[in-house]
């Protein structure tokens, strides 16, 4: 029935209980900000996964393992730095 659920039907009819009327908007706005706090620690994440994944993959453990660390390390903080600029 227009693509809602009963448990989504239960739910609502729950939270008009729990919620007076009036305070429903001020609820769906902390809803709405926890969501986006969500969405920017996942960002965040993923951006770290991503630097990660890249210093695993141009580490070299050979002989002249540190000279290509700090290689790794610059290029990701150079990295970061133009994506903040692009922000």
């Amino acid at each position: 029935m227009f693509g809602i659920g009963l448990g989504e039907i239960l739910l609502v009819v729950l939270i008009t209980f729990l919620v007076s009327p009036r305070q429903i908007p001020k609820v769906m706005k902390k809803v709405g900000e926890f969501l986006h706090g969500l969405g920017q620690i996942k960002n965040q994440l993923l951006e770290i996964r991503d630097d990660v994944e890249e210093v695993v993959k141009d580490a070299d453990f050979g002989d002249d393992h540190e000279e290509g660390n700090k290689e790794s390390v610059f290029r990701i903080r150079r990295r970061r730095t133009s994506r903040r600029k692009a922000k």
